[in-house]
């Protein structure tokens, strides 16, 4: 339960805003974190209202979701990932709205390229690990991944993004006992069908 303390939490950092909520249960910084970062959470689940409205979800409940997802964000949030408390806050808000949609049987609406973008920026670095990737981004895209005839896409794809340690595309053929090319095309395979998803139009005669 949130406790009401001192006041006055502007001059503080978002990581001692986080330890106060998690150890002390302060309701101030709680509400400085809204302060913060709230405006994030509007902005992207207004980015879904359309479709939301669309798909027979009223936007309204998606908003009034906002503390518990803060909430939810500054409980969960672990600065040693390197990944910015607004950040962590903006992809839990478009995981609401994308939940939401998923369960009308949504397709992705075609301005949402965050995923695509994400794994295109990263495929060339070494320093890739899956900690970047929250438990969502998993399951979606190995739910698109899984689409494939040939598994072994997602076997790729497993090692090169999922994977506790960094994994190159030569260990990964390695691993796989194919060459170094053959893993390179087959997660391009992935990744265009990735992108054809991702770009799809929302399906307007859902309801």
């Amino acid at each position: 339960m949130l406790k009401n303390l001192s006041s006055g939490y502007s001059d503080k950092t978002d990581d001692q805003l986080v330890k106060l909520v998690k150890s002390k249960g302060d309701s101030e910084a709680f509400k400085e974190v809204c302060r913060r970062y709230e405006n994030i959470f509007y902005k992207v689940c207004q980015k879904y209202a359309p479709a939301l409205s669309i798909s027979g979800v009223n936007p309204q409940d998606i908003f009034e979701e906002k503390n518990f997802i803060i909430f939810h964000c500054v409980n969960t949030y672990d600065s040693k990932r390197k990944t910015k408390l607004s950040t962590w806050i903006g992809n839990y808000a478009r995981y609401l709205c994308l939940n939401s949609l998923n369960a009308r049987k949504f397709i992705l609406p075609s301005s949402d390229d965050e995923i695509i973008r994400h794994i295109e920026e990263t495929q060339t670095t070494q320093n890739y690990t899956a900690a970047q990737f929250n438990q969502e981004d998993y399951t979606y895209i190995l739910n698109i991944i899984a689409q494939l005839k040939d598994k072994r896409v997602e076997e790729v794809f497993k090692y090169r993004y999922f994977n506790d340690k960094k994994m190159i595309w030569s260990k990964i053929a390695k691993k796989m006992k194919i060459s170094t090319q053959t893993a390179i095309n087959l997660h391009n395979k992935g990744i265009s069908l990735l992108r054809k998803k991702v770009k799809s139009r929302v399906i307007s005669d859902v309801v």
